[in-house]
């Protein structure tokens, strides 16, 4: 119903409070204090709050007098006064004028084709806002219907024929809202591959809403909107070409708008599918395998295989001209081989696979090698013919049999498998064995052995044979006379050997031996000899000769004896002359007769003997050869190294033969001892004039020697002594000597010495030394020590005495600036002149300087004996060395801290009681274990800290370290300086992030940097649930994506996960490092899908793939709905279940005969966009001819052949035949004339009221009429 214009009166609402309605998006409520809270639906609002919104945030708040006002995004509004007393219209303002002129207006000028607005006033006067920027409001006409919302809009209701007030409660809110402005895209992609276009990239909304992407759909493949509102299209498989994906974009607020992507999809070559195959062979046995077979290319192209390759140790491949690959196991291998083949489809697509031969294993027979092995005649011999045999599978082997010509001899089979062959008698030449082996598994061989037997000569027989000959007469041997040869060889004596002490032998050219007996032997001899047939063969026997005795002379030996002048000499039976002498056959021999010198008559000794007289002494020799020599007066005239001799003759006999020999006696000198006589003592007494030398004289008489004395010179204890070759002598005191100083009046010392005559004969000669008192000495001593000792300086006094004890020292006088004592305590003060105890010769003093005295004092002292002497005086010198006197020096603290503050300062006081001395060793720069110390000569030091010394940066905040700096004073005096360095938290950069994909690239890194130059705590490939962290000290980090596990390989295409990783520096302070691990789409494997339909009977078909996909949530099916195919319509679930409608009308269907068939593929496509495809087969049946009618014309009563089948056919093209007679239909009475069909009429449209899309939120009007389709025109926008 139509309304009349009216009026609005607006009126202010003063109450200070409201209520949320409605809030999308992130919105908060600020109070006085500034604190934010979330807003939600129902809070209060009161005055003085203040509404925060977020991007893309909306909030509508009811207001107490029923208005609601909308808040947009971005927005910081002030609930005060102002803002509710303007949220009301005042009913006494015309606010809003009428607008039913202007709707009519508008109508009028749209029919007309103008400009709506060129006739519409301007808005009205009035309560007004201040637009964007203040959050206030204005009132929009009705027919400026695409005006933009502001940011903060009221509703209100109106009454009347124009614009009226509703009541509170029938106040509702409708928001101006401009659709959003979807753009068209151009994208390119490739065949079979996935694609993702950011369609809302280029496309806008002017109320800058958030805009999603509400639907999509593609000609030419699969389309799907992605959560971020980007699509992602996979091409139909194999499809290239221009496709259209036509896309609706919605900005959640009820405006849409459409757009259109064109993508050029780029042909590709679709690579082949290769299967494994598998094959068996037995071992060593070639086999050829068609592995193409169920091999495949995706667009039919033909496959060729262009290479095989296999593990040469385990066979070798061919690839045949027909595509058959080869393969010839290498020998005696067993199991599985694989063989890697590539397929091509010849475009460049090519594809592995394997072929997997499994080679099953077969007993290879043992191979048995022949032998070889000699042995001479009659000689067994033991062949071992494993040793060069074998088995291809390792079996042990064993010899099953042996065969031999009984006729050469026989064989045996030993355990261990050799042969052992024994020759028959006298045989030689070759003989062949044949033998069998076996490996234990049903293989077996033979082989031979050929043994070469060679002949061997017979020895000869060589027998013993005697002969006799007497004693020292050579004899010939006939030794061959008894011995032979089997083989009746001529025989030859080749050696013969005999004991030398019995007697020689040798070979004479007749082969008969020559014996000589040794001189004086007999008795039998055993000579061994040896023959030879001449052919290798050989023998050995013995000829005993036996010697007959003879009587042999005795074989005298000379003798000889040694002795002195005044030594006879003596010899028993057992050492006398017939000791050396010897009987071959007699050993009893006997002294028949002696006489003087070399001639003369024999003289029988007899038992009792008989003296013989020689030049020189007497000889007794007896008949069993024992002697006696005594030397006579002629000899005492020998002297020392003179000899003389006496030659005896001695004749021996066996009984009846005898031999003549030699004794000799040497006789040789001796010296007889002089006789001595005269002065042979003497003595010297100490420091005593006239008694310091002794003298003497001795005589010697000698019968065989000079009457005179060695001269002589002697150094002895106390002295010297010499002696004359006359015999005087003399003897001198060494009175220096401390020896002889050291005796003591009473004191006697001897000493003795040997003087000798010319001959030798020795004498001594003793002088005794007489001691007399010495008196002691003493020596000058210095003493030293340092001025003001706690403990005075110790002085020894020592004295000495050669021949005595001293028993006290006396001091003469006392020494200045100073006080001596007795003892270390300084309680016995020494005084001049009296004399003091010594013990061993030494007594020590103590002297102490007086205060602060340093130089040089002495006294002087004496020493007294035992015996009462007294030494001259000897001067003690003390020396008194000055000493420093130590300063007095504070000590120093300080501190600093690490990156902070990293020097510290100080002055140090000192005094000093010697002058010149209150000052400092100047040090400068000296390193320290955190910094470096200085101090000047007045005290004042300074220490600069070593900040970035690692130990310094690794102190964490409350971690302290000292250390301490020796000063000293110029006098040496020390003090110290303690330094303490406090540590802070060093500060870690920016916190670490990383990027690694799914399958590439799996590995992200970068650096951490610390302040102060610290260093990380190492982290060695810390484990994560996704890879692991790898940390340096330097902050250098590697991240590693653990690729092959199932959380990563679960991930989709653009799915991320992160994972955190705390890292510590050394110090403890913290940080982390963020890695992002982003998924990538894994291809699904996807079953085969088939089916099929028959022509006219079963029209539809269906299945279920199977598919399974790593990535999580994508086992499932991209839908398709009535998919149009060739030939049918194709359907298919997320679940992997399809179906497939024949259109059973279609010309080629039914052009099908029996037998023929028509397939088409369908594209499908898992979640992810894996391309697979799903065939259907269309099996022909008979379908029934086509008899159309036929027209010909003929005169009357004229026959004519009608071709009926002309225009007749057969869906099949099969071959038609006339089968019925023909016949005739009666003449029609009238020919029906076709009616034209009546014109058609123009459908009519009823007109409906035309209404604005977006009416005022402040006024509604009375509706009008709509447009008619043919007339409407686009509804310009009035610039505001």
């Amino acid at each position: 119903m139509a309304t009349s214009p009216s009026t609005a009166n607006v009126t202010t609402n003063a109450l200070a409070k409201g209520t949320v309605v409605f809030v999308q998006g992130e919105a908060y409520l600020r109070d006085n204090s500034g604190k934010l809270s979330a807003i939600k639906p129902g809070d209060v609002v009161t005055e003085g709050q203040e509404i925060v919104t977020r991007n893309g945030a909306l909030v509508e708040l009811r207001l107490p007098g029923g208005a609601k006002v909308s808040i947009g995004p971005d927005r910081e509004l002030l609930l005060n006064d102002e803002f509710f007393a303007s949220a009301s219209p005042e009913r006494s303002e015309n606010a809003v004028s009428s607008l039913g002129a202007d709707a009519d207006r508008v109508i009028q000028a749209l029919n007309a084709g103008k400009d709506p607005f060129e006739d519409l006033e301007d808005p009205a006067a009035g309560l007004t806002g201040g637009g964007l920027g203040d959050q206030t409001h204005d009132f929009v006409r009705l027919v400026r219907i695409l005006e933009d919302v502001t940011p903060v809009s009221y509703d209100y209701a109106t009454t009347g024929e124009g614009v009226e007030f509703l009541p509170a409660a029938a106040l509702t809110t409708q928001t101006i809202n401009t659709p959003p402005l979807a753009t068209d895209d151009n994208i390119t992609g490739t065949e079979d591959q996935p694609l993702v276009v950011d369609v809302l990239a280029n496309d806008s909304d002017a109320n800058n809403d958030a805009l999603s992407v509400t639907g999509a759909t593609a000609v030419n493949g699969q389309v799907t909107i992605n959560p971020d509102g980007s699509l992602r299209y996979v091409p139909n498989p194999n499809f290239n070409g221009t496709d259209t994906v036509t896309y609706t974009i919605s900005d959640g607020r009820g405006g849409s708008s459409t757009a259109t992507v064109t993508i050029n999809v780029t042909a590709v070559n679709d690579g082949p599918v290769a299967l494994p195959d598998v094959a068996t062979t037995p071992e060593d046995t070639p086999i050829t395998v068609a592995v193409l077979g169920n091999d495949s290319d995706p667009d039919g192209d033909p496959l060729t295989v262009t290479g095989a390759i296999v593990d040469p140790t385990r066979g070798t491949v061919v690839v045949n001209p027909d595509g058959t690959l080869s393969f010839t196991p290498a020998p005696d291998i067993t199991g599985t081989v694989v063989i890697t083949y590539t397929v091509s489809d010849g475009k460049g697509g090519t594809a592995t696979s394997t072929l997997t031969v499994t080679v099953t294993p077969v007993n290879d027979q043992p191979i048995a090698n022949p032998d070889t092995a000699t042995t001479p005649e009659n000689t067994p011999v033991t062949v071992s013919v494993l040793g060069n045999d074998s088995d291809p599978e390792g079996d042990p082997l064993t010899v099953t049999g042996a065969t031999v010509d009984p006729t050469l001899g026989s064989v045996v089979v030993n355990p261990d498998g050799t042969l052992t062959f024994t020759p028959a008698n006298n045989t030689n030449g070759p003989v062949v064995i044949t033998y069998s082996i076996s490996d234990g598994q049903g293989g077996s061989a033979t082989s031979t052995v050929t043994i070469d037997v060679t002949p061997v000569n017979e020895a000869p027989v060589a027998n013993p044979s005697t002969a006799t000959t007497p004693e020292e007469t050579p004899v010939t041997l006939n030794v061959l006379g008894n011995d032979s040869d089997p083989d009746g060889d001529p025989l030859t004596v080749t050696s013969a050997t005999v004991d030398p002490a019995k007697g020689s032998v040798s070979i004479n050219p007749d082969g008969t031996l020559a014996f000589n007996p040794a001189p004086n032997f007999n008795g039998p001899v055993e000579i061994t000899y040896a023959i030879s047939d001449g052919k290798g063969g050989s023998a050995t026997s013995t000829v005993t000769v036996n010697v007959t005795p003879a009587n042999d002379a005795p074989l005298a030996v000379n003798d000889s004896a040694t002795t002195t002048e005044d030594s006879p000499v003596s010899r028993t039976p057992a050492t006398g002359v017939l000791t050396n002498d010897s009987d071959i056959d007699s050993p009893s021999l006997t002294v028949s007769g002696v006489r003087t010198g070399t001639s003369g008559t024999f003289t029988a000794p007899g038992a009792a003997g008989v003296t013989l007289t020689g030049t020189y002494g007497a000889l007794l020799i007896r008949a069993d050869g024992s002697y006696t020599y005594t030397p006579g007066t002629a000899a005492q005239a020998l002297n020392t190294g003179d000899s003389v001799q006496d030659v005896f003759s001695y004749q021996l006999s066996d009984g009846s033969l005898t031999a003549t020999a030699n004794l000799s006696i040497t006789v040789t000198g001796a010296n007889d001892a002089a006789v001595i006589t005269g002065l042979a003592t003497g003595s010297v007494k100490e420091d005593t004039a006239g008694q310091l030398t002794a003298t003497g004289t001795l005589a010697a008489t000698d019968v065989d020697s000079p009457a005179t004395f060695t001269p002589a010179s002697a150094s002895g204890t106390y002295g010297s002594f010499n002696i004359a070759a006359d015999g005087t002598w003399t003897y001198v005191l060494n009175n220096t000597a401390g020896n002889v100083q050291a005796l003591n009046e009473g004191d006697s010392r001897t000493e003795t010495f040997t003087v000798t005559t010319a001959d030798g004969t020795p004498r001594n000669v003793t002088v005794t030394v007489l001691g007399t008192n010495e008196t002691p000495t003493v020596a000058n001593v210095t003493a030293s020590g340092a001025e003001d000792p706690a403990t005075p300086i110790p002085v020894t006094l020592t004295g000495a005495d050669v021949d005595g004890t001293v028993t006290s020292l006396t001091l003469a006088d006392l020494p200045a600036n100073g006080t001596l004592y007795r003892d270390a305590a300084m309680t016995q003060p020494v005084t001049a002149g009296t004399p003091l105890a010594a013990t061993a010769g030494a007594l020590t003093l103590y002297f102490q300087p007086a205060p602060n005295w340093n130089g040089s004092t002495s006294f002087h002292f004496t020493a007294t004996d035992n015996n009462g002497g007294s030494s001259p005086q000897a001067t003690a010198t003390v020396n008194v060395t000055p000493v420093n006197d130590a300063a007095t020096i504070s000590t120093g603290t300080g501190s600093t801290q690490e990156d902070t503050v990293l020097l510290a300062t100080g002055t140090l006081t000192i005094t000093d009681p010697d002058a010149g001395e209150a000052a400092f060793q100047v040090q400068t720069g000296v390193p320290g274990t955190y910094g470096s110390f200085s101090i000047s000569e007045s005290g004042n030091w300074t220490f600069t800290l070593d900040n970035g010394n690692p130990i310094v940066q690794s102190l964490a905040n409350g971690d302290s370290r000292t250390e301490s700096f020796t000063v000293r004073s110029v006098d040496g005096t020390e003090s110290t300086v303690v330094v303490t360095i406090l540590g802070t938290n060093e500060t870690i950069g920016a916190p670490g992030t990383g990027v690694v994909k799914e399958d590439n690239p799996i590995s992200a890194n970068g650096t951490l940097t610390a302040s102060g130059g610290a260093t990380f705590v190492p982290q060695p490939a810390t484990p994560g649930t996704y890879g692991s962290f790898t940390l340096n000290p330097d902050g250098t980090w590697t991240y590693l994506l653990d690729n092959p596990a199932s959380v990563v390989q679960s991930l989709g295409e653009g799915q991320t996960r992160t994972e955190v990783f705390p890292v510590t520096l050394s110090d403890g302070s913290t940080s982390t490092v963020t890695i992002t691990v982003v998924g990538t789409n894994d291809p699904a494997l996807i079953g085969p899908g088939t089916g099929d339909v028959t022509e006219d009977t079963q029209l539809s078909t269906g299945g279920t793939l199977s598919i399974t996909d790593v990535d999580s949530g994508e086992a499932g099916f991209q839908p398709q709905t009535s998919v149009a195919g060739t030939y049918g319509i194709f359907n298919l679930d997320a679940g992997g279940n399809w179906t497939y409608t024949l259109n059973n009308a279609h010309p080629s269907v039914q052009a099908l005969g029996v037998g023929e068939t028509l397939s088409e593929t369908f594209p499908v496509f898992s979640t992810d966009g894996t391309a697979s495809s799903v065939l259907v087969t269309i099996n022909g049946t008979n379908d029934g001819p086509v008899a159309n009618p036929s027209t010909a014309t003929t005169p009357e009563e004229t026959p004519v052949t009608l071709n009926v089948l002309g225009n007749d056919s057969d869906p099949d093209g099969d071959t038609l035949t006339v089968t019925k007679p023909p016949s005739i239909l009666p003449r029609a009475a009238s020919a029906s004339t076709p009616t034209a069909p009546s014109p058609s009429t123009r459908p009519t449209t009823s007109m409906a009221r035309w209404r604005s899309p977006t009416p005022s939120p402040m006024a509604r009007a009375a509706p009008q009429p709509v447009p008619s389709p043919s007339t409407s025109r686009p509804c310009p926008t009035r610039p505001s």
